[in-house]
């Protein structure tokens, strides 16, 4: 008895696993976008000599349209 169980067992694993898969394809879906943790603004000093990029960040998340800026990165162009 025991040994037809288990004889029948893979045969309705196989079968429960292809039904959940086609019930997961049937779920719609949608893209959850994830806001982002930080925003970025860029800084063109041109002068007459030279050029320079300065990158800032600051948190995304800010309260009261306040935050604490920080210099990213930078880059003189001659």
């Amino acid at each position: 008895m025991a040994a037809k169980v288990l004889s029948l067992l893979p045969p309705l694993l196989l079968a429960a696993a292809g039904l959940a898969g086609l019930l997961l394809l049937c779920v719609p879906t949608r893209d959850v976008r994830e806001p982002p943790s930080l925003k970025y603004g860029i800084v063109l000093d041109a002068g007459s000599s030279h050029t320079s990029m300065f990158i800032y960040k600051w948190p995304a998340d800010k309260e009261n349209d306040t935050g604490i800026v920080g210099q990213h990165s930078s880059c003189d162009v001659r």
